[in-house]
């Protein structure tokens, strides 16, 4: 599988980030060593704070480059191998548990009857 998709998005959203002044910062500690001072931060999913005058354009930019993503991700691979490498990549085989794997797939439009299809087949093999 090819997996330039992941690095492109990686690269995308660091510069984004870079821009718009974005971090992410998990306790007191963390924010007071990256913010600027004077600036008014707003929480953004996942630990991220952006400048609240930058918050939505930051949001937006992310989310598409997240799409560009997705789709670059279904130009260079098969749906099935795309959910089968997430399924592996989260030890689902192993596991038996596909929630993991269903957040990795948001945006891709699959069902959880399509996943566990998939890891049904990968049981068998």
């Amino acid at each position: 599988m090819n997996h330039t998709h992941d690095k492109t998005r990686e690269a995308a959203i660091s510069k984004i980030m870079e821009d718009s002044g974005a971090f992410f910062a998990f306790s007191n500690s963390q924010f007071k060593e990256k913010a600027q001072e004077g600036v008014t931060y707003a929480r953004l999913p996942l630990g991220m704070l952006a400048p609240k005058d930058k918050a939505r354009a930051t949001m937006k930019a992310i989310n598409e480059a997240i799409a560009e993503s997705i789709a670059e991700s279904l130009r260079n691979n098969t749906l099935e191998e795309i959910i089968r490498y997430e399924l592996a990549n989260h030890e689902a085989p192993y596991s038996g548990n596909i929630c993991d794997t269903m957040a990795a797939l948001a945006g891709y439009d699959v069902t959880e009857s399509q996943v566990q299809k998939i890891l049904n087949t990968m049981h068998a093999e």
